[in-house]
């Protein structure tokens, strides 16, 4: 088994979850203080709880940003559309460098809290971004 392989993917889910100061918390169940004295099960085993709790913040930061597009008018798919045009119409909203500067799929946790914060401000202020001809405008023929 590839320890090191290993390690770069734990650090690198910390560094995700934006908790690279937990890794003691998570090495305390195993009464242990560095990585390399676990166990290779008990290596894949912290490895798969973080990639999970990864998992589960990045999706929940992407319902959050996609209930305010919806509250905002953009993120509603009429039923002529296919799913591929639906979310070429949320990446060039969010590819706007104002915005985000990156299309939705490539957005980190801490990107898409920022996002939030950016929509929310828009919807306090009254904002409906569903002007569908100016945002279909933006696209780019793929």
């Amino acid at each position: 088994m590839d320890r090191s392989a290993i390690y770069r993917e734990i650090y690198g889910y910390l560094a995700r979850l934006g908790a690279t100061d937990r890794k003691e918390d998570i090495l305390e169940p195993f009464g242990k203080s560095r990585l390399r004295d676990l166990t290779d099960a008990q290596l894949l085993r912290v490895r798969n709880d973080l990639w999970l709790e990864a998992d589960r913040a990045i999706k929940a930061s992407r319902s959050e940003v996609l209930c305010l597009l919806r509250d905002l008018g953009l993120y509603q798919k009429p039923y002529s559309e296919t799913s591929r045009e639906f979310f070429a119409r949320v990446d060039a909203f969010v590819s706007q460098p104002r915005i985000a500067g990156k299309p939705f799929r490539f957005l980190t946790i801490a990107e898409l809290r920022e996002l939030y914060v950016k929509l929310r401000a828009l919807q306090r202020k009254g904002v409906k971004v569903a002007e569908r001809s100016r945002i279909l405008s933006n696209l780019k023929p793929s």
